[in-house]
């Protein structure tokens, strides 16, 4: 990996604002996002430079400018990474917000609770069709109350496979909440990007590090071993 300017992963790291912000669009309340992805960059240049300047120490030794440089990359590193840590918390923390908000509402009384155990026991006799063609219904007709019967509890009781009942609650907030639905989409392409350049940084950076020679390393072990002695 090349910090030449032509590269793909340096071109990648740099323009991770960009990608970020193409994936929130104008959404201002996903703003954070862009913030962590312009940190990203922004320690991008501060490697480059500082790595730059540690190798290109005439009074160092190679093996000291290799050590000094790599102890550059980790202050960056973990700097920048709590940053970003933080701002994937908090986008974890409001899509999990909106999904609450918008998953069809459990039951809040006995009677409820009771009613949706008969939905789940007549919804696992049906065929797959009977049951795709039901939460379709359903959806369609805003009967929030039985696709929270066919979607929540264990799978098992309703014949359905978790997948299939994380598919039909997202088609019911697509349909029924689509701008909530479009932010939770943001959030998470937004945050798949974030995950993917942050790993990047990483070994973009220390490709930068010229590594000592086996020979450089062998002889500064001997000198610190007769220095010991």
């Amino acid at each position: 990996m090349s910090n030449d300017p032509r590269s793909s992963p340096w071109l990648s790291i740099r323009a991770a604002p960009s990608f970020v912000q193409r994936e929130l669009g104008d959404d201002e309340a996903c703003h954070f996002l862009v913030q962590a992805a312009n940190d990203l960059a922004a320690a991008a240049n501060r490697i480059e430079q500082a790595v730059s300047k540690a190798m290109a120490n005439e009074l160092g030794s190679e093996l000291g400018n290799s050590r000094n440089a790599r102890k550059v990359i980790d202050k960056e590193m973990e700097t920048v990474t709590k940053r970003v840590n933080a701002a994937s918390e908090r986008a974890h923390d409001a899509i999990n917000m909106l999904v609450g908000k918008t998953d069809p509402k459990m039951p809040e009384d006995v009677a409820t609770a009771l009613m949706h155990q008969e939905v789940r026991s007549v919804f696992q006799r049906m065929t797959d069709a009977e049951r795709r063609k039901a939460i379709a219904t359903a959806i369609s007709s805003g009967d929030e109350s039985f696709l929270a019967a066919a979607t929540s509890g264990s799978p098992i009781l309703s014949g359905m496979t978790a997948v299939e009942q994380s598919a039909a609650r997202e088609q019911w907030r697509s349909k029924r909440h689509p701008e909530t639905s479009a932010r939770i989409v943001r959030l998470r392409k937004g945050l798949a990007q974030l995950d993917r350049l942050g790993p990047m940084l990483k070994k973009w950076a220390d490709q930068l590090v010229k590594e000592p020679v086996p020979e450089v390393l062998a002889a500064a072990e001997l000198s610190a071993r007769k220095a010991a002695s």
